[in-house]
């Protein structure tokens, strides 16, 4: 015999009462998925609280945990196995996976990477030799790493690893793989990242962007970039050794394709505000489609640049970084470019100024006095004729949008608590002051 039916009191909502309540404490339940995922990255959690609603967005919000996964132990390593073992369709949501640490075993990270269909950057850093080649020479590496599209490589330190002999036709592999973009390699001191003179290595022709850091024996100048990277559009090169070797490297460049450029000069042992010769202005003009330029002290002569930026029309963006030299005639000639569209004034020296003082001081203490951290600039910012307030005013009337340490100074110093902004500065950059006294101490 069947237990009686409960009488349905007047407080208890029929069925479809309870089905419409629901949908009117979520309506979002009505948008499409991808809409909906849409708007609720604009809410807050607590705003979403409704399990038909949680339920149509759990797998949004798996792809969205999944898609980015940086691996710093072989705890997070374990654990990802044990998530890919579980629920074997979630490596199809990862599409950058960063291993950060020294993972043993060569077969576990080409099985893992393996798990990972629809992986577009993969980071590999502190790998041992046999584990590298292993992940890019394996004879079906371009079956399960065909969507990469970008790779960085980050070498060990107390190994040649770009050395191993398994690995010598490196540079061919990476050729080959048809979706590569990006390219990063990174190699500590004592590490050889390119092949031997020799060598002559197949083209890369859909990489877009590579950054190299040089180490005292790699041989860049001796590669025909024109020949291997035809498509290359972004070139980031860190030097180790001085004096630097990018003006061999600069003359077999492609100049119609790149457009991005960014030369990182090593760290000089000498006092770095004091300046550099000219190394490469001269040649910029070959670069005619430049976009964003980053200029770093000891590269460029301030003198010839003035006559050189006026021939890069296309440039949109344009760094002044630490310690270079910027002139009254170059601010005018940079805010007067067609197609600027930002600029940027980091740790700048101005031609005119007082010279920072020991233990990161001023070397005039005055209250009136106001210095960047470190380099020299005028001794009142705020003075109506300062050639920088005049020249950031002209380039925001154009609509440039101007930033960087030494636009932040034009505005603190016309408040009244300069000196608390001041302070604020300062401990932005100790960071910088740190490095610049670092060398200077070396030096003496």
């Amino acid at each position: 015999m069947s237990p009686p039916r409960r009488r349905r009191t007047s407080s208890q909502p029929s069925p479809p009462a309870v089905r419409l309540c629901q949908r009117q404490t979520s309506p979002l339940l009505d948008l499409p998925d991808e809409l909906l995922t849409l708007v609720l990255a604009e809410l807050a959690p607590v705003e979403a609280i409704d399990a038909n609603l949680c339920h149509r967005l759990r797998p949004f919000a798996r792809a969205r945990i999944l898609s980015q996964i940086n691996l710093h132990s072989e705890t997070d390593l374990w654990d990802l196995e044990h998530l890919l073992r579980k629920s074997p369709g979630s490596g199809n949501h990862v599409r950058e996976l960063a291993i950060l640490f020294e993972c043993s075993g060569s077969a576990r990270c080409v099985r893992l990477i393996k798990s990972l269909p629809g992986l577009t950057k993969l980071v590999l850093c502190q790998l041992e030799s046999d584990t590298l080649a292993a992940l890019l020479l394996e004879p079906d590496a371009r079956d399960y790493l065909g969507n990469l599209r970008a790779l960085h490589l980050f070498a060990r330190a107390d190994d040649r690893v770009l050395q191993n002999p398994r690995i010598s036709v490196w540079g061919d592999y990476l050729a080959s793989w048809p979706a590569l973009e990006e390219l990063f390699l990174f190699a500590a001191p004592g590490m050889q990242i390119v092949p031997t003179p020799k060598s002559r290595l197949m083209p890369f022709w859909t990489l877009k962007r590579l950054h190299l850091s040089l180490t005292a024996f790699d041989t860049l100048d001796v590669l025909d970039f024109d020949r291997v990277f035809p498509a290359l559009e972004d070139l980031v090169i860190e030097e180790t050794k001085e004096p630097n070797r990018f003006r061999p490297i600069l003359l077999k460049i492609s100049p119609t394709s790149l457009r991005r450029l960014d030369l990182r000069p090593a760290e000089k042992k000498s006092d770095r505000l004091l300046g550099g010769i000219s190394m490469i202005d001269d040649l910029l003009p070959r670069f005619t489609r430049l976009e964003t330029m980053y200029f770093r002290p000891s590269l460029y002569n301030p003198a010839s640049l003035v006559h050189v930026l006026p021939q890069l029309v296309h440039l949109r963006h344009v760094e002044f970084d630490f310690g270079t030299r910027v002139t009254s005639e170059i601010l005018n000639v940079v805010i007067e470019l067609p197609a600027l569209r930002s600029l940027v004034f980091d740790h700048t020296q101005a031609a005119w100024g007082c010279r920072v003082g020991a233990k990161g001081s001023p070397a005039d203490s005055s209250h009136s006095s106001y210095h960047m951290w470190p380099g020299w600039i005028p001794a009142r910012w705020d003075h109506p004729t300062s050639d920088l307030t005049k020249t950031v005013t002209r380039a925001r009337e154009r609509g440039v949008h101007c930033t960087g340490t030494a636009v932040e100074a034009l505005g603190w110093l016309r408040d009244r608590d300069g000196e608390a902004h001041a302070a604020i500065l300062m401990a932005q950059c100790s960071q910088c002051l740190a490095r610049y006294w670092g060398s200077h101490s070396q030096s003496s």
